[in-house]
């Protein structure tokens, strides 16, 4: 019996955890190795869902306002996400300029099509353990990082909720505290 429609505790990675995930992707200077680094940091930087950012397109990229324009969003919605900054956008500018990419989706297969979310689901735990991180590694788990970071630094409920392109508030809200469990025993000890 697989996994397929078990929850697990989300266990979002630190900074530290997701440079050592990049930096056991393939090399940079290869092309599959700047697309799965590009992605890897789009996933985390941007906070998108997996077939988000599969299904990019460079038209929606805009490196000068630091944002992704998600078009075919869960529910059929759009929105557009920040974070497309410092070593996302390097990131993402080398894996166009390795693949010589000008036009349609950013991250596609070796003949230009689109790619399947399971090639990521398969290789983020192979990379978690080239890293030597222990945690459980897959592609969501980035955007419950890029949340947790984000709750960290104190950036507002409803920006988070922007961001993420959640329905309500409420849904953020249970997200975050489900990220972040530690934060709720802390205060109460602290309040002891």
């Amino acid at each position: 019996m697989g996994n397929q429609g078990r929850r697990f505790h989300a266990e979002p990675l630190d900074t530290d955890e997701v440079t050592a995930l990049v930096e056991a992707c393939e090399s940079a200077s290869s092309v599959r190795g700047a697309r799965d680094r590009a992605f890897v940091r789009v996933l985390h930087g941007c906070g998108l869902r997996c077939n988000e950012a599969l299904g990019l397109e460079v038209k929606d990229l805009d490196f000068e306002r630091g944002a992704v324009r998600v078009l075919h969003a869960k529910g059929g919605k759009s929105r557009l996400s920040g974070g497309l900054v410092n070593g996302t956008a390097t990131a993402v500018r080398a894996h166009l300029m390795t693949a010589g990419i000008t036009s349609g989706l950013v991250f596609r297969t070796g003949k230009g099509g689109r790619i399947d979310t399971s090639h990521y689901r398969r290789l983020f735990p192979v990379l978690a353990k080239r890293a030597g991180i222990q945690k459980r590694v897959h592609p969501h788990g980035l955007r419950h990082s890029h949340a947790s970071t984000l709750a960290d630094k104190g950036v507002p409920v409803h920006q988070i909720q922007r961001q993420l392109g959640h329905v309500s508030l409420q849904v953020t809200q249970r997200y975050i505290d489900h990220l972040n469990p530690q934060a709720v025993i802390d205060g109460v000890n602290g309040a002891s």
